[in-house]
């Protein structure tokens, strides 16, 4: 299916971009929690990382890393400030003092195991494998861990109330022949791979027969990129496609590339309804099969659902989303005349027929602004990108100040918007980036931050 010259394309472009996203991993992975921990304890052994690198892993689903990641931290912060370690925690006296405390400062733990009654019996089940040695006699590391995990867990099962068993059900992957247990691949990525932000803990796993943790975003982003299409979730078919073709690119370290094909979906650029996805400015764009088909920006803004929303909104909360979004537009427009000095201010400017800049500001230097609802589909910097472009094009501007409006925002979200500013480089379009949001009452605008 495909040439030579195409794997040989597919390859220096991953190789080129993994730099790029690679050093930004950390910040939105739950793989900075083994890292946290080797900073709180300088003197970590290999067993240790491995056991917190497994639960980091094998929570990672159904939760916002950055709200997950943050549960974890205070878990570490606990257990240290106490003086114990991660393996401790099967003490059942020491495991309620700590979990008493976390639940106290989080409320919760995950929402599938809320008072992570599952990690005292997970890290016993672990004290007692060699998961390298397991992973190593087998050609399906995965299968052989997880199937190793159960039944090192059944063991236990009568020294188990109810509650608990089904708290381990939920969390610890099962070993199904049809799953891609994603969790598990991720965990093998993490302790195999020795190149950062990877630990490379397991010397003795050849990575050449390591999968791809395949989920949502690889699912439809590689899916794009290799076949056209996206690609299913939770099937072992989908997961042989992705592997089979990565281990043509690169037969030595097939899952280098993991978070060069995840980011883009992650970061809002490659969402689930193509027509409001911002291929234009993708960095897989030009290897893509999808994006290296679709037209600029100006084409994308004629199309009449995407100029009439901008952005995917339920079409059930289209009314409600519009008023919000005028009602935040006012009130900027009033904030940028007042606080930044901007008299000759103009909303919805249209650069063409079809793009159109929330605000545009002339002055010395313009200001050009997209107001959003909400940071939940981290959408913004790609218009911004692409406003910038046509208006260079069109009128001339050599330089610009940008403006995010964000009516509600998450911690979490903003994060992966500020990567998104960093990676399609709109950071060097811009002189300065503002991002603004707003007080639960819409009473106050605040600078959120500024680049």
């Amino acid at each position: 299916m495909f040439s030579n010259s195409e794997i040989t394309m597919y390859r220096e472009a991953l190789d080129d971009l993994y730099p790029l996203f690679s050093k930004r991993y950390l910040d939105t992975s739950m793989l900075y929690i083994p890292y946290y921990y080797t900073w709180k304890y300088p003197s970590v052994s290999k067993r240790e990382i491995e056991i917190i690198a497994l639960l980091s892993a094998i929570y990672d689903f159904q939760m916002r890393v950055g709200t997950l990641r943050m549960h974890f931290i205070e878990l570490i912060d606990i257990i240290s400030g106490l003086g114990y370690r991660i393996w401790d925690l099967m003490e059942t006296g020491l495991f309620k003092e700590v979990i008493n405390e976390l639940l106290r400062r989080i409320g919760y733990f995950h929402r599938f195991d809320p008072c992570g009654i599952a990690i005292p019996w997970i890290i016993m089940a672990v004290s007692q494998l060699d998961l390298e040695v397991i992973a190593f006699r087998s050609s399906n590391p995965d299968q052989a861990v997880a199937k190793a995990l159960w039944k090192e867990l059944s063991k236990y099962t009568s020294q188990m109330t109810s509650v608990e068993i089904r708290r381990i059900r939920n969390i610890v992957p099962k070993p199904n022949p049809n799953s891609p247990l994603k969790r598990i691949n991720l965990f093998l990525r993490w302790v195999v791979r020795d190149e950062y932000p990877d630990l490379g803990l397991w010397k003795s796993i050849d990575k050449s027969i390591l999968k791809i943790p395949l989920g949502l975003e690889i699912a439809r982003v590689a899916g794009r990129l290799f076949f056209g299409r996206d690609l299913r979730i939770n099937s072992i078919k989908s997961l042989k496609m992705v592997n089979d073709i990565l281990r043509r690119i690169n037969p030595e370290d097939p899952i280098r590339y993991d978070f060069v094909l995840s980011r883009p979906a992650l970061l809002g650029i490659c969402l689930k309804n193509i027509n409001f996805s911002h291929c234009w400015t993708c960095p897989l764009r030009d290897i893509c099969r999808i994006g290296r088909s679709t037209g600029g920006y100006s084409e994308l803004f004629t199309n009449e659902e995407y100029m009439s929303l901008k952005e995917p909104i339920d079409r059930r909360r289209l009314d409600s989303a519009r008023r919000k979004h005028d009602m935040i537009l006012k009130r900027v427009v009033m904030y940028v005349r007042e606080a930044l000095g901007y008299i000759d201010c103009r909303s919805d400017y249209p650069i063409d027929h079809g793009l159109r800049p929330d605000i545009y500001c002339k002055n010395s230097i313009p200001l050009i602004g997209e107001v959003k609802t909400s940071t939940s589909t981290r959408q913004g910097p790609m218009q911004l990108k692409a406003y910038f472009e046509e208006l260079r094009l069109r009128e001339g501007i050599k330089e610009a100040n940008g403006l995010l409006v964000y009516g509600s925002y998450s911690s979490d979200d903003l994060v992966f918007i500020r990567e998104a500013i960093s990676i399609i480089g709109l950071d060097r379009l811009y002189k300065d980036i503002l991002v603004l949001g707003f007080t639960r009452d819409f009473k106050e605008t605040k600078i959120v931050y500024r680049i």
